[in-house]
């Protein structure tokens, strides 16, 4: 009887263990995380982009160099690639301070893989080796203020 119990509870915690996996797979490759990502690119020793993405479907860009707010709206769409949009990306002056980061007419569009976000090129492909995002932090207000130089 006792042997029987134990095999009983052993068969419930592997099926509780493999119910846990499905739902964390599932789970971690539903979307994107929110919060800071980064390139790992640099410019003089700073990253080319901080990336801060908001629940509230809400982002902004920060980027050596350019002084403005550059903010916008992202969604996922069926593909589970993360697009931003931003009125600043419609820039058509000639003098572009370099609000987008991508070479895409258009919108910001970043391939979701994990806790990182490779950058699709204009051709419509995007590569795992050149510079990407990778997200650094849960926490969107602690980059809010963010300056790359102390003199900024």
């Amino acid at each position: 009887m006792a042997r029987l119990t134990i095999k009983r509870k052993n068969r419930m915690k592997l099926k509780t263990i493999f119910f846990l996996s499905i739902v964390f797979a599932v789970y971690s490759c539903s979307g994107v995380k929110y919060g800071v990502y980064k390139s790992t690119c640099e410019i003089y020793h700073v990253p080319e982009l901080i990336l801060l993405l908001n629940e509230d479907k809400t982002f902004e860009y920060k980027r050596p160099y350019v002084d403005e707010k550059i903010t916008g709206t992202w969604e996922i769409n069926e593909n589970k690639d993360l697009i931003l949009k931003s009125d600043m990306f419609k820039s058509t002056d000639d003098i572009d301070p370099g609000y987008k980061y991508t070479n895409i007419e258009g919108n910001d569009i970043y391939k979701i893989s994990g806790n990182k976000l490779f950058i699709y090129s204009a051709n419509g492909e995007y590569s795992r080796d050149k510079c990407y995002l990778i997200h650094i932090n849960d926490d969107v207000t602690l980059f809010k203020d963010y300056k790359f130089f102390k003199n900024q």
